[in-house]
């Protein structure tokens, strides 16, 4: 089934482009291996420090951008610690209000934040990437080579999102190949390729970059954005690829098959391009 859209996300790496935004963004539009991408995904899916050390400016020039060229706009909440709570939900209501019909999708990715957002009737509301629980692990092959449908096409689930005023929900490509059924056609389909977040944790290895002693490593400590300068690659075992972007552990899965029986948009993150370089 061919796509609705191509999307690109910008989430988390918001804090490495350039002054030139609109050349920057432009650049990993062209880089990428689709022709165009008619929305941008902005915010953050694994940091909600990231999230809200996102400058005023920065928000303001996306929008912009956004507009100029006829994009529509998702912002994406990470998951939330308490402590940030109230400062996310002032934030975001801000942002929503600031960016009328081009910003028109919210993505959540806790409970909390779901529960908070679901009666905000102004934008479309999407279930993301990180509040599937389906397992997803590379080293074991004989599970990953499966074709995998994603648990959010039970019945269960068609009555929670009709519940719950959710109007999108977000996929990873978990497996080798990963099957979309007939399911709702009021429901957005959107799928993140290449590459597949594993996990998300609660210590950031880069922001303990400065730090000595027992300051180091620290749940949900401050930073200095120090991931915005920062992308590591690494092997387990010599034989599965990792990449670690931010607080986040993914592996590129490009090859994984789409096997679809409705359009769904495609969600592109440019960390190849990253690790090539486009933006230095």
């Amino acid at each position: 089934m061919d796509q609705i859209s191509v999307s690109l996300n910008l989430c988390d790496i918001i804090g490495r482009l350039p002054k030139d935004v609109p050349a920057a963004i432009n650049s990993l539009i062209q880089a990428m291996p689709y022709e165009k991408a008619d929305r941008l995904y902005v915010g953050s899916y694994y940091c909600d420090t990231y999230f809200l050390n996102t400058a005023p400016t920065a928000w303001e020039v996306l929008f912009a951008y956004a507009a100029n060229t006829g994009k529509k706009v998702t912002l994406v909440l990470p998951p939330v610690f308490e402590k940030d709570f109230e400062k996310i939900h002032s934030r975001t209501l801000a942002l929503i209000q600031a960016a009328p019909g081009v910003l028109d999708e919210l993505t959540v990715n806790d409970f909390g934040a779901l529960c908070c957002f679901e009666n905000n009737a102004s934008v479309r509301l999407n279930f993301g990437r990180l509040l599937q629980k389906d397992s997803r692990d590379i080293r074991y092959e004989d599970f990953f080579n499966d074709t995998h449908t994603h648990r959010v096409f039970s019945d269960y689930y068609k009555q929670f999102f009709a519940e719950h005023h959710i109007c999108g929900l977000e996929l990873d490509c978990t497996h080798a190949a990963i099957s979309i059924p007939a399911h709702c056609d009021a429901l957005t389909v959107a799928v993140h390729t290449p590459y597949c977040c594993t996990s998300v944790g609660s210590i950031c290895e880069f922001a303990a970059v400065h730090r000595t002693g027992p300051q180091k490593f620290l749940y949900a400590g401050p930073c200095r954005g120090e991931c915005n300068s920062m992308l590591l690659e690494c092997t387990y075992e010599k034989k599965y690829p990792y990449v670690r972007l931010g607080r986040s552990v993914q592996f590129d899965n490009s090859n994984c098959k789409i096997l679809s029986a409705q359009p769904y948009r495609t969600v592109y993150s440019p960390v190849k391009e990253l690790l090539k370089g486009v933006l230095s």
